[in-house]
């Protein structure tokens, strides 16, 4: 009897604490709503506490301490409340094992921005049960610290971060941990890499969220989930399915931000466009012979993969298949892009977006030197980019260009 009570009541006081992450709702509107859940929860709660009666079970008072410390944060002071605060203090303290409490008083700790003892407290959890949800949790909180460190211990958090995320994925192959490790992706090409393939694996991750939820996830992860995704495509010129990632974010929470993304996609797209001369506006590069010098002759160690033009490219990857470009100018750039565009040029005169992810920028092509310069790119991935402006905003028409994605790594200077 009291253990179907008690799970009554965690489902209960969940219910409550789930609206706390509905962003989409006005401010007085969500407070009402889980200022009603929580009076229902508690009211279960109560009915669970009278069947225990005078328990001396630690465990089952524990327990009801946690419910009723994680429902006191369904009011104005959210989960920064003193009150809940004390009742899960209580609750790890009958019982150290409670890892749901040591992730809630985690919680207590972080809304009022003391994150060392919100840590502590994850970490807490984690020493008794490695969950998904704990590990999410912690794995989160360090990438927010991550951000406010030196480089070093930056880096340092955001790899762990990673580790915390895919060891949740492979405990519990939910939505939450894999939006966290799509979440972790993305800070490693932001912290660290500024690499392609972090990217890659944040939309698959997103995609893997996306279909766990249902893919029609409603509510704040609904709509975090598909900003994030809708950047992760950004990065890697993916510009349509962007562009509807983010309309989905707009459509499950106005408030997001997405409508701007939109509108910052489509003026990507639109300057890329016009500098590569591919709308046919006047400013563009057009295409024009371009001379390149010969390569010398290969030594015996060194790779001899075919040469080849940009129209002998495939859609996506290209092994084995190395391609000469002459760099003509830098491309515009976009605030959330920490890698580097060039318009360039291939021996038929082909003018092509040349994306290059990575940090280790060649000496022989930074600043004024890059102009000109004619590099070998092995196995390109070429993406088709194409664009629309968004529909009650934007001007002109659909934009197309190609773009091949390349890394500084992948990268031969032949000539600067």
């Amino acid at each position: 009897m009291l253990t179907p009570a008690l799970e009554r009541a965690e489902a209960a006081v969940d219910a409550a604490y789930a609206l706390h992450d509905e962003s989409y709702a006005p401010p007085a509107d969500r407070l009402a709503a889980m200022q009603a859940a929580r009076a229902e929860a508690e009211a279960v709660i109560a009915s669970a506490a009278s069947l225990a009666g005078q328990s001396k079970d630690s465990a089952v008072e524990a327990r009801l301490q946690y419910l009723r410390g994680k429902a006191a944060t369904c009011g104005p002071d959210g989960r920064g409340s003193a009150e809940a605060e004390q009742l899960l203090a209580v609750a790890v303290k009958l019982d150290p094992s409670l890892d749901g409490a040591w992730n809630a008083i985690g919680e207590c700790y972080w809304q009022r921005g003391d994150l060392e003892a919100a840590r502590g407290c994850f970490l807490g959890a984690l020493a008794h049960r490695r969950s998904a949800a704990s590990l999410c949790h912690l794995s989160m909180l360090l990438r927010l610290i991550a951000r406010r460190s030196a480089p070093d211990e930056a880096r340092a958090g955001v790899l762990e971060s990673l580790s915390l995320a895919r060891e949740a994925v492979r405990l519990e192959a939910s939505q939450g941990a894999w939006f966290s490790l799509g979440n972790a992706q993305l800070a490693v090409y932001n912290t660290c890499t500024a690499g392609s393939e972090e990217l890659h694996r944040a939309g698959k991750a997103f995609t893997q969220a996306s279909r766990v939820g249902g893919g029609s996830s409603e509510g704040a992860m609904g709509a975090d989930l598909a900003m994030n995704h809708g950047l992760s495509l950004f990065l890697l010129e993916a510009l349509e399915p962007a562009m509807e990632a983010y309309a989905t974010a707009h459509s499950l929470d106005p408030s997001v931000g997405a409508d701007r993304m939109r509108h910052e996609v489509w003026e990507y797209a639109r300057r890329v466009s016009d500098a590569l001369g591919a709308s046919g506006g006047g400013g563009g590069l057009k295409q024009r012979r371009v001379p390149l010098p010969e390569p010398p002759p290969p030594s015996a160690a060194e790779d001899t993969h075919p040469r080849a033009d940009v129209q002998q490219l495939r859609a996506g990857d290209n092994p084995g298949v190395r391609l000469r470009l002459r760099l003509l100018a830098p491309l515009p750039e976009s605030p959330q892009r920490l890698h580097r565009s060039f318009a360039a040029a291939d021996r038929s005169g082909a003018v092509v977006a040349l994306a290059l992810f990575g940090h280790n920028l060649p000496p022989a092509l930074r600043g004024p030197a890059a102009k000109g310069a004619t590099v070998e790119v092995e196995a390109p991935s070429l993406v088709r980019a194409s664009c629309e402006p968004p529909v009650g905003g934007g001007e002109g028409q659909r934009v197309a260009y190609d773009c091949l994605l390349s890394s500084w790594s992948s990268l031969r200077v032949v000539s600067a």
